[in-house]
């Protein structure tokens, strides 16, 4: 993974992050949400053929059993995100933290009532030429009280060009994946467990 280019697919995050007007969300322009906190996980499903429903569990074959779901500060604005964890105990932890996580879950706006979404990218190239890569987007949602969904949708692009600062550009790779079907479809469903 370029670790570089997920910060970069973050700085868009830090110009729009804010919640929309709902009054649920606390104070508009700013972020507020209750659905905070560490999650065990209950179901884990993944289908690599598309994303027209969800695929077979993998829950067996992973490693994480938790997911947290909180707030950070990014340049300033804070943010929310979400990130799988072995158990709850690593997952209130790293929560507390509050740093960005990665390999997460990155949402940029919404509200609890609506869901949150957001969008990322991971995009590299070998000897100089056109980048491949990921593009992905993002969906938290709470389809009941003290349970959460955290949905992934992955996109593959190919042979995206390189920008005027010859780094992979990341506005053709979104126009590229928004042209074409979605590749595969993660969807993570946990239970509320404690406050962070």
């Amino acid at each position: 993974m370029n670790h570089r280019r997920m910060i970069i697919a973050l700085l868009p995050l830090a110009a729009a992050a804010c919640s929309d007007d709902d009054p649920s969300n606390g104070d508009p322009g700013g972020l507020s949400t209750a659905l905070t906190g560490v999650y065990e996980i209950d179901a884990w499903t993944l289908n690599d053929m598309g994303c027209d429903t969800e695929g077979p569990s993998i829950l067996a074959t992973e490693d994480d059993g938790s997911f947290y779901v909180n707030t950070f500060t990014f340049f300033g604005v804070t943010a929310l995100q979400a990130a799988t964890c072995v158990d709850v105990e690593t997952c209130a932890a790293e929560a507390a933290e509050e740093s960005i996580n990665l390999g997460g879950f990155a949402f940029e706006e919404g509200s609890d009532a609506s869901g949150w979404t957001g969008s990322g990218y991971v995009l590299s190239s070998s000897g100089g030429g056109p980048c491949s890569g990921q593009v992905f987007t993002y969906e938290l949602t709470a389809p009941s009280p003290g349970t959460v969904a955290l949905t992934r949708r992955s996109t593959l692009v190919n042979d995206v060009p390189r920008g005027a600062d010859d780094f992979c550009d990341e506005e053709a790779a979104e126009a590229m994946a928004a042209s074409q079907p979605c590749d595969q479809l993660e969807v993570v469903t946990g239970s509320f467990v404690q406050d962070i």
